[in-house]
């Protein structure tokens, strides 16, 4: 007798159409989301930030996909750290070390990961060849270049439900990108919206953004 319950809250907990109206519930969420992107930028308050942005979904891929073949300069690939950096927490040191690499070290790590996709695993380890480029920068690089490989950012990381402490290694960059990946699918399915992961990604991560607590509330918070 004490089986039948159980079996009826294992029934309810994943009943289809809980499922279907939750799933197109989040989807107009991160739409919305993605439609405020600039807006989560501008809430930085961060002007490197905001003129970096610009470059790096506008010129920057432009450029990228125009070279035959594909590769980034020295000059570009500091720029995306500092707008990496710039949009999530900055680290001076890593900074540093990007612009330490020389331009013929650049141009052939990006040109051997950009050439490898859509192998992201080999991708990645081609970019971590050079100095201050782990799998999280390595994924700003490839997501400027190729709209199928997401940003590693905390936000959408967290969202997606990735183990926290977050780990930056190869294993874990590929598990958030199928975790980023299931979800969309999900999303897809629900409203046949066009996702791709980079657009997921920057969905994510707005969304997170804009639902943070400001600067001074934070601040206080600490106190």
């Amino acid at each position: 007798s004490k089986l039948m319950p159980r079996a009826k809250r294992r029934q309810s907990d994943h009943t289809p159409n809980k499922s279907q109206d939750d799933s197109a519930e989040s989807s107009s969420t991160f739409a919305a989301a993605l439609s405020s992107y600039e807006d989560a930028v501008l809430s930085k308050q961060n002007d490197t930030l905001l003129k970096l942005d610009s470059w790096y979904r506008g010129d920057f891929p432009l450029a990228l996909t125009a070279r035959k073949p594909a590769f980034a300069t020295k000059e570009e690939l500091a720029d995306v750290v500092r707008w990496k950096l710039s949009r999530g927490k900055w680290r001076p040191r890593l900074q540093q070390l990007a612009e330490s690499n020389s331009a013929d070290d650049v141009r052939k790590a990006t040109e051997t990961a950009f050439a490898a996709l859509p192998d992201v695993k080999a991708a990645i380890t081609a970019l971590g060849s050079l100095k201050g480029v782990g799998p999280a920068t390595a994924t700003a690089v490839l997501s400027a270049f190729s709209e199928n490989v997401p940003f590693m950012s905390d936000e959408a990381m967290i969202a997606v439900g990735m183990p926290v402490p977050l780990q930056y290694t190869v294993s874990s960059c590929l598990a958030y990108i199928d975790r980023l990946r299931l979800k969309m699918s999900q999303l897809r399915a629900e409203d046949k919206a066009t996702w791709t992961e980079r657009a997921f990604e920057r969905a994510l991560w707005a969304e997170a953004v804009l639902q943070a607590p400001p600067k001074a509330a934070r601040k206080r918070s600490k106190r």
